[in-house]
């Protein structure tokens, strides 16, 4: 799946799931919980140096070219850490363990439940070092609130990639199950992911809906719509163990 695509799904789905949280005092929790899911939902590719997280998302006209130029400016710098002072190292360790069986590889660790858990966890553990470094550990909140971010992101770049031929192996290097399906980069399917979404979104932002429906626990209604949504779309591409 390109770059542009796992952007656009995770940062529709990132929507649904922070529709309860929607308010003016909540914009700056919300700008750093997207640009961090923006960044995650490449992250993964990481371990591929032609992709977008490491050279910036080209392309389009007018304004779109303008916005996916500045991407240059940010992504490569995620991507570039995210390589090689996260990847390398655990694929290093990964190979040591397992006596040299288990190597690098596209698709592999970043593409696994494991390896974008990790991945998000050492990003925000870097991030409370480099405030503690500077005596600002107050703000360790929005280190924490960025890692969420990227976990999320990284996260939706797995079920996104479910969807494809190429597959997901969720639980490598542990099993070489793998979910994929039959969805092609430029296929109409694309549209019907979109619709799918996008009724999602519509949904959590009725208000009748958002108040009535489990108002205890604001965030079981996006969840909710949000797994059904995403249930539907690998029914839908065919996705399946294999």
């Amino acid at each position: 799946m390109k770059g542009e695509k796992h952007v656009f799904y995770t940062l529709l789905s990132a929507g649904v799931l922070l529709s309860p949280v929607v308010s003016i005092e909540n914009i700056p929790f919300i700008v750093i919980f997207l640009i961090a899911a923006f960044v995650g939902s490449l992250a993964p590719d990481a371990d591929s140096a032609d992709s977008s997280i490491m050279h910036g998302i080209p392309g389009g006209n007018g304004t779109v070219r303008v916005v996916r130029r500045h991407t240059v400016l940010v992504l490569p710098f995620f991507g570039y850490l995210i390589r090689y002072l996260i990847y390398f190292p655990l694929s290093a360790l990964l190979w040591i363990i397992t006596l040299g069986k288990v190597k690098p590889k596209h698709r592999g660790l970043l593409h696994s439940l494991f390896g974008t858990f990790f991945m998000s966890a050492i990003l925000t553990a870097m991030l409370l070092f480099i405030l503690y470094l500077l005596s600002a550990s107050d703000y360790s909140q929005y280190a924490l609130l960025f890692g969420a971010g990227m976990f999320f992101g990284a996260f939706m770049h797995l079920v996104e990639d479910s969807c494809s031929k190429s597959g997901v192996y969720w639980f490598f290097p542990f099993s070489d199950k793998k979910i994929g399906g039959t969805l092609l980069s430029r296929g109409k399917r694309n549209l019907l992911i979109t619709a799918v979404l996008g009724i999602g979104f519509a949904a959590v932002y009725v208000r009748d809906f958002t108040e009535t429906f489990l108002p205890q626990m604001p965030f079981a209604a996006p969840l909710i719509v949000l797994f059904f949504a995403w249930a539907i779309i690998l029914k839908m591409t065919g996705a399946k163990w294999s």
